[in-house]
């Protein structure tokens, strides 16, 4: 099994996105400030959303946030789509 440049890239900020989930909910349990929803969804958009759910789902952190959640799975299929799209070229 040979790892693409996208690949690595997907897994690194996935594994990123997921620790700094855990530095919010740590962050959020000693009263200290938070990461804003805005760098968690940027980190999302950057291709972390896959590992932003994989906490989410686990931690049940930031799970019912209406405005959070439905954010986070449409970035969900957006990167399904382009990932989809890529694939059909090899």
């Amino acid at each position: 099994m040979s790892f693409t440049p996208l690949s690595i890239y997907l897994i690194a900020i996935n594994i990123f996105t997921f620790l700094v989930r855990g530095l919010d909910k740590i962050k959020a349990g000693q009263n200290l400030r938070r990461i804003s929803e805005k760098q968690l969804l940027l980190l999302c958009g950057l291709g972390g959303v896959f590992g932003a759910m994989v906490w989410m789902k686990t931690f049940r952190h930031k799970t019912i946030k209406p405005t959070f959640t439905p954010k986070v799975r449409l970035i969900a299929l957006i990167w399904a789509g382009i990932l989809m799209y890529i694939q059909s070229f090899t």
